[in-house]
């Protein structure tokens, strides 16, 4: 996957150097006040100073209380071989001051749950780590690479051919922020080919991507192929229009799903940026007055 290194399932160490094991919990109570709890055992009360040192009982307390991106960052952060360590600093920072209620599906991840520094140091080593965590081909529906923007894009091969995914964002931004990165280093040569994978396969579920804006500026033949291609699979599908007050016959939908030529190339349009409702060209005046997004 990647050249000189292999991504292996998530392996937790069972040795512990330190005798003294530290744990903190956020107690949620009548007084909302945090309470640290501190367990010594043995004679020293040295500490823990690495997440190697604790026993895997503790981290699963500590993932309780995560949010769910920073759960994924701190299994990535046991993947031997290590990743980069911006994972297990990131939990040691994360972990034990966070209240967060939790579920234990996987059809979401975003990186603007994590603070924004630290997603900017992710690595594809990293993103790989976490898809591989989560059994992303099989589980992730929904991806949103906010602030990533070392990422390349070797980082995505765990999601090649996924039939479960709905929406990649790769703008690295933020929902209504300015999409110019001039530093993203996501690369179309790289991500194309997995997004060509994904959609090559019959049943797939894609029916939303937002683009860098770097992409749609500098264009080119593959991804153009590519936008073709998509355009004409949303076509083909056949979608309703979410607008409930059509009679037989009037939905229209004339205009490409995805523009390939002039200013609003490589944008989806017909479709909702937030709630992903598909609206048709007749309609989508009354959608844009409930707040809906479209181009």
């Amino acid at each position: 996957m990647f050249p000189g290194r292999t991504i292996t399932q998530p392996i937790i160490t069972s040795s512990h150097k330190t005798i003294a094991t530290t744990i903190m919990m956020t107690i949620k109570n009548n007084s909302t006040k945090r309470k640290i709890i501190t367990r010594y055992e043995g004679t020293t009360k040295s500490g823990v100073n690495r997440l190697n040192d604790l026993p895997p009982l503790v981290l699963e307390v500590i993932a309780d209380f995560l949010p769910k991106t920073s759960q994924a960052l701190l299994v990535a952060a046991f993947l031997d071989p290590p990743l980069s360590s911006i994972a297990s600093r990131a939990i040691e920072s994360l972990a034990l001051d966070r209240e967060c209620a939790l579920s234990n599906n996987w059809e979401t991840l975003d990186f603007e749950d994590i603070s924004e520094g630290v997603a900017e140091r992710l690595t594809d080593e990293d993103l790989a780590g976490i898809l591989i965590c989560i059994d992303a081909v099989h589980s992730l529906k929904e991806l949103e690479l906010t602030h990533c923007i070392k990422v390349v894009g070797h980082g995505l091969e765990p999601l090649r051919g996924s039939l479960v995914i709905e929406m990649i964002d790769l703008s690295l931004v933020e929902l209504h922020q300015d999409p110019d990165i001039q530093n993203g280093s996501i690369s179309m040569s790289v991500v194309v080919p997995i997004l060509q994978s994904i959609i090559d396969r019959d049943g797939n579920s894609l029916n939303h991507l937002q683009l860098a804006k770097k992409w749609r500026v500098e264009q080119g033949a593959v991804l153009s192929l590519f936008l073709s291609k998509y355009s004409q699979l949303l076509d083909d599908r056949e979608s309703e229009c979410s607008y409930d007050h059509h009679d037989d016959g009037e939905e229209v939908w004339e205009t490409p799903w995805v523009e390939v030529n002039g200013n609003y190339y490589g944008i989806q349009k017909h479709t909702c940026y937030e709630c992903t409702n598909n609206v048709c060209e007749s309609e989508i005046h009354h959608w844009v007055r409930r707040s809906c997004r479209f181009v």
